[in-house]
């Protein structure tokens, strides 16, 4: 089921617990919680109710079977950064180098270093690296 139905479904399946909660006078979390561990049974006694009772309890696990499909859904950022890892990985060089570093970072400590010591470590001096190597600093 897509996201969106799935949202259209929970909304539609919280309109009809809400009927029964208002009927009740109980949320349905409450109600599912009771029902479970034997505590309306005597309810049982009541056509009506029982049937009631058989209702909310499967549209309450039919709620909670859709509300754990959504939350299982990855997020609008985890598919954000599926793609870009997927765009990333199309070159081969590229995936060779983000691999290699991958493995890299997971096996070795790297000691922390100032912004100073990785300017020195690359080259850059402090004009290239606000300006950028080809832009001079016109004193402004």
């Amino acid at each position: 089921m897509e996201i969106h139905e799935l949202v259209i479904e929970i909304e539609l399946l919280e309109r009809r617990l809400t009927l029964y909660e208002e009927k009740y006078g109980i949320l349905s979390e409450d109600f599912y919680a009771a029902i479970m561990s034997g505590k309306l049974a005597h309810y049982d006694e009541y056509d009506e109710t029982r049937a009631d009772f058989s209702r909310w309890k499967g549209i309450y696990e039919t709620w909670l079977r859709c509300k754990q499909d959504y939350t299982a859904q990855p997020t609008v950022a985890e598919l954000n950064n599926l793609r870009e890892t997927a765009y990333l990985l199309r070159s081969p060089r590229n995936a060779e180098r983000l691999l290699t570093a991958l493995a890299r970072a997971q096996c070795e400590v790297v000691p922390s270093q100032s912004v100073e010591q990785l300017r020195r470590e690359v080259g850059l001096d402090e004009s290239e690296a606000l300006y950028g190597p080809d832009q001079e600093d016109d004193g402004e």
